[in-house]
């Protein structure tokens, strides 16, 4: 496994906590993590088939996720 497949299945796993610990407040969960997770999904499956290549500017975008989502990791636990 290539280390963009690593950071992916990393995203899809903080946006799946992420929701996990959102839906406990529903007026704080924007629909949108459904759409981005069915688009990382669609990614990584891409990746797994190699029929997919990460160009430089989705990598930028998945950075971006990363930071929106990745509150779960910034916890104290």
């Amino acid at each position: 496994m290539n280390n963009t497949l690593k950071k992916i299945k990393h995203l899809r796993a903080t946006i799946i906590e992420w929701a996990d610990e959102h839906r406990k407040l529903p007026q704080e969960v924007p629909g949108k993590w459904k759409d981005d997770l069915n688009y990382i999904t669609k990614l990584e499956n891409g990746l797994l088939g190699g029929t997919v290549v990460v160009e430089k500017e989705t990598m930028k975008y998945l950075n971006k996720l990363y930071r929106e989502y990745r509150t779960i990791y910034e916890k104290s636990y």
